[in-house]
């Protein structure tokens, strides 16, 4: 556990980099990309007071697809998220795993030298 401690306490001795999520760096000039269908901005022709009235039904109509666009877009972006903190999370786990195990291999090795020296 010592050596656990030493390692994260270590990890903010030096500098931080940005890692990479598959083949991408992960640093703020990474573009998302959601995969939601944006609606078409509808053209109003208005010549009288009923294609006013069917022009008010359409706008009413496209704020509503607006409405379900943002809020697709807020679903994948929420989901998105979580999904790259837990990758993010998995990876880290599997860094300080490799590291801890080749440091108990290191002291393991060391230990079995102090029997030369008695």
């Amino acid at each position: 556990m010592r050596y656990l401690l030493l390692i994260f306490l270590l990890s903010y001795a030096v500098p931080t980099y940005a890692g990479t999520f598959g083949t991408q760096d992960v640093d703020s000039s990474v573009d998302w990309k959601h995969k939601c269908s944006k609606p078409q901005k509808p053209s109003f022709t208005v010549s009288d007071v009923d294609s006013y009235n069917s022009a008010v039904k359409d706008f009413n109509a496209y704020v509503s697809e607006i409405e379900s666009y943002i809020n697709c877009v807020n679903r994948e972006a929420n989901s998105d998220a979580q999904d790259l903190a837990n990758a993010v999370q998995k990876g880290a786990q599997r860094a300080v795993d490799d590291v801890s195990s080749a440091l108990e291999s290191a002291k393991s090795d060391l230990e079995s030298k102090k029997s030369i020296i008695k």
